[in-house]
């Protein structure tokens, strides 16, 4: 029986000692799929919308979702918002803005890379491949994925971008947008 017991102390002091560990790794895994649940949200959105009239004119806008990692303290806010202005970007209106999230927990968005050949970490893309201000909008009727670049005011052509998620013991997550519509997190 005294065997018995502490092969059950040593068993439970491990498990209590990897907790804290487990417990932040799990909240990463969490923040990563509800960040991605907010691009399916908006590409759903941008599917299913009806036009808009304005005037005489109508158009079916494109939702996107915009986040800024470019350390002005907004690396853990990101928004989905409309484009009523067509202009596949956002533009900071309060007319355009649908939702804002705020990450609850220790982890952040730390950019994003473009391009197939990104690695795990954000260092291992190329600078000009990475980003820390982007726009992914989900347009249509034509369903059509947009990278909008805000460090270099630019539209990107890439295939993929990766959004890296981080936490403060340096585990990462990364959510992959694909031009095709399809959303991973890896």
């Amino acid at each position: 029986m005294l065997i018995t017991m502490g092969v059950f102390a040593l068993i439970s002091s491990m498990v209590l000692a990897n907790y804290p560990r487990f417990s932040e790794r799990l909240t990463l895994e969490q923040t990563a799929q509800k960040i991605a649940l907010s691009f399916r949200e908006a590409k759903i959105i941008s599917l299913t919308v009806g036009e808009f009239k304005v005037g005489t004119e109508s158009f079916f806008p494109g939702y996107g979702v915009h986040f800024d990692a470019s350390g002005n303290g907004d690396d853990k806010r990101y928004l989905i918002f409309s484009d009523l202005d067509a202009n596949k970007k956002y533009i900071e209106s309060d007319d355009g803005e649908k939702d804002v999230f705020i990450i609850q927990s220790s982890a952040f968005i730390s950019g994003a890379c473009f391009g197939e050949e990104n690695d795990e970490s954000l260092g291992q893309c190329e600078v000009y491949n990475q980003a820390k201000i982007l726009d992914v909008v989900f347009t249509r009727p034509k369903p059509s994925i947009d990278f909008y670049d805000g460090d270099r005011s630019q539209w990107r052509n890439e295939q993929n971008v990766s959004i890296f998620v981080v936490n403060p013991e340096s585990d990462v997550k990364k959510i992959i947008i694909w031009k095709t519509g399809q959303i991973t997190v890896k």
